[in-house]
């Protein structure tokens, strides 16, 4: 497993496409992991910054497969992530590496790099990419659908999430006690009955719902976490973790991030 880690050949790969991504002007999409959808196929897209991939995700994932509505989901990052422009923690080619080494283990999982952040500008994307895919559906938490119907995010809300649910549909999962009750509270207000319809609850285990990806950066830096990793991240994270210091000792993750770039050449 070690080996995988350091598997500098694959990280360059990412690392190139992280960048052409980066510097590409127009809307663009690469498939990092998995087969491309056949026709039909109806696509699952868990969007994240995955800074680390957490069994949250790996879970929201599963949920959205075993509820028969799903032929494949894929994990999404994007190098423009909303509220998230900082790049910390993890390198975007060690999170990619660790989500590959993820969808080893299914083949209904995928990867998908993105230079777009908002979710009416991914489902663009992937509509764009692959016409002939069937239902689109967002994976995501409770938090995230409120703020996809935050007005703030957009010049126009109406428009674009008319755009949004004209390509694309929402399984949102709930986040802590009691979201049930507050999303049908938030598809009830008289701004948001018009896109009710494309938005169903997806449910998470109760022990899953409050595992965020900055708490285990927040926990690791103070120390407070190892013992508790199997109940947070999958396996193969915790390993990784362990193995390059990555959150929690600055100076040996220092030493991987500059290998990794002199692997990467411009």
């Amino acid at each position: 497993m070690r080996e995988r880690f350091d598997d500098f050949m694959r990280l360059a790969e990412h690392g190139r496409a992280l960048r052409s991504l980066a510097s590409d002007p127009a809307p663009s999409l690469r498939l990092l992991a998995g087969p491309p959808p056949a026709p039909g196929e109806r696509l699952g897209l868990l969007a994240g910054s995955f800074n680390p991939p957490t069994l949250a995700h790996t879970s929201l994932a599963e949920a959205g497969l075993a509820s028969g509505a799903l032929d494949r989901v894929w994990f999404s990052l994007s190098t423009r992530t909303v509220d998230k422009e900082v790049v910390s923690g993890a390198l975007l080619e060690d999170r990619l590496l660790l989500l590959d080494l993820l969808v080893d283990e299914n083949a209904r999982l995928g990867t998908v790099g993105l230079n777009r952040g908002l979710y009416v500008d991914q489902a663009r994307i992937l509509r764009a990419a692959y016409p002939d895919i069937g239902a689109l559906v967002f994976l995501v938490g409770h938090d995230k659908i409120v703020q996809i119907f935050d007005p703030r995010y957009y010049d126009d809300r109406d428009a674009a999430l008319a755009a949004l649910f004209e390509l694309s549909t929402f399984m949102v999962a709930p986040r802590g006690d009691g979201e049930g009750p507050a999303l049908a509270a938030l598809l009830d207000q008289p701004e948001n009955r018009r896109f009710a319809h494309a938005v169903q609850p997806l449910d998470l285990p109760p022990a899953l719902r409050d595992v965020a990806s900055s708490s285990v950066r927040t926990d690791l830096a103070d120390g407070s976490l190892p013992s508790g990793m199997h109940e947070r991240v999958p396996p193969v994270v915790a390993r990784f973790i362990a193995a390059t210091g990555v959150y929690a000792d600055e100076d040996r993750y220092r030493q991987r991030a500059a290998r990794i770039e002199q692997a990467t050449p411009e």
